[in-house]
C-alpha cells in the first residue's frame, strides 16, 4: 500500500471548498443521509440486516463528510506573490502604453 501524503491530500481537497462540484456533492451527502434516517426511523423493516444496513449508510456518509469538511477546513489564502523590481517596472511600462479610449488627456 502506498504511503499517503495527507498534507498534499488536505491541500488538494482544500482547492475544492468553493467549487460547485464540491459543494453538490456535499449536498447529496447530507440528502443521502437525510433519506437513511427517514427510512431506518420511519419504515418497517424486514429484518435487522435492513437497520444495520440504513445505520452503516449513515455512519459511511458521515464519517466521508466529516474528512472532507476537514480537510476543506485546512484551506488557506493564497500569499500574495512578492515582484521583483525589474516586474514591477515591466508593469509599469506596460502600464503607460496603455491607450485609454474615451478619456481626454490634460
Amino acid at each position: 500500500m502506498p504511503i499517503l501524503d495527507r498534507a498534499a491530500d488536505d491541500a488538494a481537497i482544500a482547492s475544492l471548498k468553493e467549487h460547485p462540484g464540491m459543494k453538490a456533492l456535499l449536498n447529496r451527502f447530507r440528502l443521502q443521509q437525510e433519506a437513511l434516517k427517514s427510512r431506518l426511523e420511519g419504515t418497517r423493516h424486514k429484518d435487522l440486516r435492513d437497520v444495520d444496513s440504513c445505520q452503516l449508510g449513515l455512519y459511511w456518509l458521515g464519517f466521508a463528510e466529516s474528512q472532507i469538511r476537514a480537510s476543506i477546513g485546512k484551506a488557506q489564502e493564497r500569499e500574495t506573490p512578492v515582484l521583483a523590481q525589474s516586474e514591477i517596472l515591466e508593469f509599469e511600462r506596460i502600464l503607460s502604453a496603455i491607450e485609454t479610449v474615451g478619456t481626454t488627456s490634460s
